[in-house]
């Protein structure tokens, strides 16, 4: 019998044997679940949240979802990307929740967005944005871990964590738990934290929303306003509100 010409060859296994663990080459249809928010921002108005995506051929793709729902997507397939999902209160923006694909992909061809996941996209776009490839690391392990030595990865800004693993200086211990103060936050209240992982302030015998915050400055909303709050060394706090 004739052999088939190398190149025909070539086509036939190609057809046969898909180039990556998702499929052949081309558009993937992905199922995304957008988390519920947290309880701590339920008195927040005006709540959605905005997506960003990388679509087929590599433009970025952006949507409005609301909390809790589900929205179809294309991507290219097989090609890693990190999926944002950016929560906001009357226009005014909280930490992200996220995803990276292909790696979070489920059954259904469903990918699941959570606020772990936000900091592992957030720290994906960082390394990208310096050129260096966010792939070669494992974020979500590292995000899962931070998440669970310290209960907020967002006590050390993605940013800095992006830094530290680009100049081989990041230590997982970085996450430990830091020491925390009782600040009394300025009313009216309530305060909404920025982070998702952030517990809600108790109420002070004074009636006054009493948050525990480390050393540094941490931001948070209310129905109108936000409010930043400087602590120092000695758990001094001063107060911005705007």
């Amino acid at each position: 019998m004739k052999a088939l010409p190398s190149l025909s060859l070539a086509a036939l296994l190609a057809s046969c044997c898909p180039c990556s663990p998702y499929g052949p080459a081309g558009r993937h249809e992905l199922l995304l679940a957008v988390p519920s928010l947290p309880p701590t921002w339920a008195l927040l108005p005006e709540q959605r949240m905005a997506l960003t995506w990388r679509g087929p051929g590599g433009r970025l793709v952006s949507a409005l979802a609301q909390p809790g729902s589900e929205l179809s997507i294309e991507v290219e397939r097989g090609l890693p990307q990190a999926i944002l999902a950016l929560p906001s209160s009357a226009g005014r923006g909280l930490m992200p929740a996220g995803a990276l694909y292909p790696e979070g992909v489920s059954e259904g061809d469903r990918l699941s967005l959570d606020w772990t996941g936000g900091y592992a996209a957030s720290l994906a776009l960082a390394l990208s944005g310096a050129g260096i490839d966010p792939w070669a690391y494992d974020l979500s392990r590292l995000a899962v871990e931070a998440t669970r030595r310290c209960g907020d990865p967002w006590l050390r800004p993605a940013l800095g964590t992006a830094e530290a693993l680009a100049k081989r200086d990041f230590r997982i211990d970085a996450f430990g738990l830091p020491r925390r103060f009782a600040v009394s936050l300025p009313g009216p209240g309530p305060w909404a934290p920025e982070s998702p992982f952030a517990p809600a302030g108790s109420v002070s015998g004074a009636g006054a929303c009493v948050a525990q915050l480390p050393v540094g400055l941490w931001r948070f909303l209310g129905s109108g306003e936000e409010l930043l709050v400087s602590v120092d060394a000695e758990g001094e706090a001063a107060f911005l509100r705007r």
